[in-house]
């Protein structure tokens, strides 16, 4: 998993690796789509704060990799897959098909997951030339902008976990780091 929330599989619905390799010289400029994605992970917690619970809305996804200590109920990623550990672990790949520690579960909206597919598209193909820019792509960040005000104006209420006492889930200031967008 490049991307914080989203996977290349998620973005293969809006425009597909090719096309992204395209302009990240085949992933040597990455930091081209990270910085989109932060965009738009920006936009999202902008529109949403104050309202819905964040760090629900988007739990931390880390990257699987044989060194990091997993406790029960963290996320990984592995190949695009979103899996659960039922238990604590090291060095069990997710996709090992005896593996007892993880089982897949992808705790995304995929509502959410549109939205940032279609912010994070825009904004990174606006990046590195505006003018190539289709009218899918905008007509898809128009939409998610419309729908992200209506949510934010009380016109739409998706069924997401709201806050329970009113005050932001974004941290500000000096809190700990956080290896996640909200």
């Amino acid at each position: 998993m490049i991307y914080s929330f989203i996977t290349d599989s998620d973005l293969d619905v809006g425009m597909k690796k090719y096309f992204r390799d395209q302009i990240t010289s085949a992933g040597t400029n990455i930091h081209i789509l990270k910085t989109s994605e932060g965009a738009a992970f920006s936009m999202l917690k902008t529109k949403l704060n104050n309202k819905y619970d964040l760090v629900q809305l988007f739990p931390p996804i880390a990257e699987w990799t044989d060194s990091h200590v997993f406790s029960i109920g963290q996320y990984c990623s592995k190949a695009d897959v979103v899996y659960k550990a039922s238990q604590g672990s090291t060095n069990s790949a997710p996709d090992d098909p005896n593996s007892q520690f993880w089982f897949i579960s992808d705790p995304r909206d995929q509502l959410l997951v549109i939205l940032a597919v279609a912010l994070t598209l825009y904004y990174f193909t606006e990046s590195v030339n505006p003018r190539k820019l289709t009218q899918d792509l905008k007509n898809g960040f128009a939409s998610a902008m419309e729908f992200l005000d209506d949510i934010k104006e009380g016109n739409e209420n998706p069924d997401w976990p709201l806050l329970i006492n009113g005050t932001s889930t974004i941290l500000w200031g000096a809190n700990p780091t956080q290896n996640h967008y909200y």
